[in-house]
C-alpha cells in the first residue's frame, strides 16, 4: 500500500502498523515528502524496551518527513496535530484493579515489552500503563485547554470512548485494554477530529463536534470490506 497515492496535506499513522522500528521506515519510505504523524501503538514495542525504543525512533525520524508524537504537538499547514499513545488506566467498567490483573494474564503487552529501571529492565505491568494513560490524560487535558481557537486534530492509539466498543466486546473483561472513558473530554475538546487504533474495527461518529474516526486494517481474516485504504478527511 503507498500511503501518498492520494494527493494529500497529511497521513495519520494510529499505531500497530509494525514492530519496532519497521513502521516507521516503512512510512518514511513510502511517504516522503508527504508528512506523517504517528503515534506508537502497543505492538510497535513487542519484544522491545518500551523507552529504549521510543527513544530510538525519536532520533530515527529527526529530519525526515514523519513526526512521531508521544505526548507531543505539532503545527501543519494550520492544523494543530496532538498525539499520545494513551494506554489505559483500567477504569472502564468500574473495576480497575480486576481488569488490570486480567490483562496481565491474558495480554500479550506483558509479556513481550519491557521497560528499563537504571541498568535493568523488566516486563511491563499494568500498573506501568496506568501511569503512563495519566501522564498522557493530564497533557491532553492541558494541551486542549490552551488551544484557543487553532483548528485540532488529536490521535491516539487507544480509542477514547465506549462508542469504538464493537457489541461482540461489549463485556469483554479485556476490553478496558482497548478502551478508555474520555467521553466527556472529547466532548469539551473543541477537536475537529479524533483518530485512534487498537481495535479492530472501523467507526466514525461524532461526539458534540468532534469527529472520531477508526480505520484499521487488522489482521488479515478481520475487518473485511471496512477498511479504506483512501479514507481521506477534510478539517
Amino acid at each position: 500500500m503507498e500511503l501518498a497515492e492520494s494527493k494529500v496535506d497529511a497521513v495519520i499513522l494510529a499505531g500497530d502498523i509494525d514492530v519496532g522500528d519497521k513502521g516507521l521506515r516503512w512510512a518514511m519510505h513510502r511517504s516522503a515528502p508527504t508528512p506523517v504523524f504517528y503515534v506508537l501503538g502497543n505492538h510497535e514495542f513487542y519484544n522491545h524496551d518500551l523507552f529504549k525504543l521510543r527513544a530510538r525512533l525519536r532520533r530515527l525520524a529527526e529530519g525526515t518527513n514523519v513526526r512521531l508524537l508521544e505526548n507531543d504537538s505539532a503545527i501543519w499547514d494550520g492544523v494543530r496535530f496532538l498525539g499520545c499513545t494513551l494506554w489505559s488506566d483500567w477504569t472502564l467498567f468500574g473495576q480497575p484493579d480486576l481488569h488490570a490483573k486480567y490483562a496481565e494474564q491474558h495480554m500479550s503487552d506483558f509479556s513481550l515489552i519491557r521497560v528499563s529501571e537504571g541498568e535493568d529492565s523488566r516486563l511491563l505491568v499494568a500498573d506501568d500503563a496506568a501511569t503512563m494513560h495519566r501522564t498522557s490524560e493530564n497533557w491532553l487535558r492541558q494541551e486542549l485547554a490552551s488551544g484557543g481557537r487553532q483548528p485540532t486534530v488529536v490521535i491516539t492509539h487507544f480509542a477514547p470512548a465506549r462508542e469504538s466498543i464493537a457489541p461482540r466486546f461489549a463485556q469483554d473483561a479485556l476490553t478496558p485494554g482497548f478502551v478508555v472513558d474520555l467521553e466527556s473530554l472529547v466532548r469539551s475538546s473543541g477537536a475537529l477530529l479524533w483518530v485512534h487504533g487498537h481495535v479492530h474495527d472501523s467507526f466514525d461518529y461524532k461526539i458534540g463536534s468532534t469527529r472520531v474516526l477508526c480505520n484499521p486494517r487488522g489482521y488479515p481474516d478481520e475487518n473485511a470490506g471496512r477498511f479504506d485504504p483512501r479514507t481521506v478527511v477534510a478539517v
